[in-house]
């Protein structure tokens, strides 16, 4: 909010972020002005898992001191143009910006068009590309780091960024080096990464023993992407959904129904977190079915059991989406769910003054409009 008490404009959220986005007309300051104060983990690396794009953004700056030259030269020269992605660029070009598609937002069911804004720091996403680059790319990464006659990283290489670094359940999607990874997505191994950027959205898809790639682009920056590229997958893999013929176990509800929250006493992770869920989720019993709301007001997520043998693993059903998700209940000594677990967060179960605390910090971040 304003202090005359409107909603703030999206051009006066980026003003209040200047290490978010670089508007029209800014430059993007190197990498050495922006990493001033060294690079130091706070966390032992493997115990816990945060989203950092500026994590990220620094490993250019370790490029261009190993390297000696600029990471956008040393990408030109060694990445990019080995694998004959010519449109492609961690800059703009005029012919970028020539053809560079518009960036939308759906803000009350209305889209909005976007003011052009960027990363700034370029290691940390905001390549420009197009669909026959970046298929090159998936090429690549389907056939062991190899296109035509260039071997542009070792089979080991890439097979160890395809290996599992970090879970929190390993029935639930894992993380490698910067890939996401699905051990049973539609019953197949699928290694992935999204993009994002105000205004845009993208998801790639690589499943290495089924040689099947997917790149899906969209001007505007919601679950449109993941929806496609979630989709075409189910019909690549010719995935039915299985029968569900068996009772719930609806004894243990009672014990998953509360209030979770952040494990830290501070939130350490980035802007989407708090965006997506403002940090809750509550778990409620209605009608006879368990249900998944979110401090954010979206619609409330059913929550199916997903087979008998497995009480605490549970899909959350969102209508007509093609995106799976999973939740797990972790049980605590008094027989009542602790913590829940989704994707590669756990969320600990919320009373007292730390539920009155993580409420009041939603509120805060309430009426910032999700565009991030």
């Amino acid at each position: 909010m304003t202090g005359g008490g409107e909603l703030m404009s999206y051009r006066q959220l980026l003003n209040i972020l200047p290490t978010t986005v670089v508007l029209p007309g800014q430059e993007r300051p190197p990498l050495e002005k922006v990493f001033t104060d060294g690079i130091r983990p706070h966390i032992c690396p493997g115990t816990k898992w945060c989203y950092c794009n500026f994590c990220v953004g620094s490993m250019g700056l370790v490029l261009e001191t190993l390297s000696g030259q600029s990471f956008n030269d040393y990408t030109d020269e060694h990445i990019l143009k080995p694998l004959g992605m010519s449109a492609s660029h961690f800059y703009e070009t005029d012919h970028i910006l020539k053809n560079q598609a518009k960036g939308y937002s759906a803000l009350g069911g209305m889209f909005m068009p976007l003011p052009e804004s960027r990363y700034p720091v370029t290691p940390m996403g905001g390549m420009y590309s197009n669909v026959p680059d970046m298929s090159r790319y998936l090429i690549a990464l389907l056939n062991r780091g190899r296109i035509g006659e260039v071997q542009l990283v070792k089979p080991e290489t890439l097979e160890f960024m395809f290996t599992p670094h970090y879970q929190v359940d390993p029935r639930l999607e894992k993380i490698g080096i910067t890939f996401f990874i699905e051990d049973d997505l539609f019953g197949h191994r699928v290694i992935g990464h999204d993009g994002a950027n105000p205004g845009y959205g993208t998801q790639l898809y690589a499943a290495p023993d089924d040689k099947i790639g997917i790149i899906v682009f969209a001007n505007i920056m919601n679950n449109s992407a993941y929806e496609l590229g979630d989709g075409i997958l189910k019909i690549l893999f010719n995935y039915q959904e299985p029968e569900r013929n068996f009772a719930e176990a609806r004894e243990l509800w009672p014990k998953f129904v509360g209030d979770y929250g952040s494990v830290e006493p501070e939130l350490l992770t980035d802007f989407r977190f708090v965006m997506r869920n403002l940090g809750i989720f509550k778990v409620r019993i209605s009608k006879g079915e368990l249900w998944l709301e979110s401090a954010r007001l979206t619609t409330p997520k059913r929550l199916r059991q997903v087979s008998a043998d497995a009480p605490y693993f549970y899909e959350i059903v969102t209508k007509g989406s093609e995106i799976p998700r999973y939740l797990v209940f972790v049980p605590g000594k008094d027989g009542k769910a602790a913590s829940i677990k989704i994707g590669l967060n756990e969320y600990a179960r919320l009373t007292g003054e730390a539920k009155t605390r993580a409420y009041l910090k939603a509120m805060a971040f309430a009426a910032i409009p999700e565009i991030f």
